[in-house]
This record gives C-alpha cells, sequence and structure tokens, in this order.
C-alpha cells in the first residue's frame, strides 16, 4: 500500500495538502489553507502569560456586540402541506 504521507521513523506524520476546489468567489483554493481574519488583534503576551487568550476575548466582545442587533432568517412557521403528489 502506497502513503501519500509516509510516518516518520519516530512515529511522527505530516500530512500536506492534496485537494483543491473552487470557493464561494469561484476561486481556486487549497485545503488546509485557513481562513483569513478580518479582524487583526496582535497576540499580547502579558496576556497570554496570564493565560488568557486576546484573540479569543476579541473574538467573544466582537460576537457579543454582533448578537445585539442579530436576527435570523429562519422561518417560524411550517409551510403548507402538499395537495398534490410529487409537489
Amino acid at each position: 500500500m502506497c502513503h501519500a504521507n509516509p510516518p516518520f521513523v519516530d512515529g511522527g506524520v505530516m500530512t500536506v495538502p492534496h485537494f483543491r476546489f473552487v470557493d464561494t468567489d469561484n476561486n481556486w483554493s487549497v485545503e488546509n489553507e485557513g481562513v483569513a481574519p478580518y479582524i487583526e488583534v496582535k497576540l499580547d503576551p502579558i496576556a497570554t502569560n496570564e493565560g488568557r487568550g486576546s484573540r479569543l476575548e476579541k473574538a467573544i466582545e466582537e460576537i457579543l456586540q454582533q448578537l445585539e442587533t442579530y436576527s435570523d432568517d429562519i422561518p417560524r412557521e411550517k409551510p403548507v402541506l402538499p395537495t398534490e403528489l410529487g409537489r
């Protein structure tokens, strides 16, 4: 059996992207590329040393702010049942 990512002699492994796809903007992308943040937050070494995550704290702050004006488009009523087969 041939492995695209054979294990290292010490038992460790490494994987490499080998799958590409078209994203929602119709551009080619590759797996494991990650998502670029739209809010840049610098790492705070003091907060990190205190066991806090400055990026996580900013994410929570942003989500709480967005929730204040959030509304969804989920229907609250069931659709009318069909009266004909196949419809």
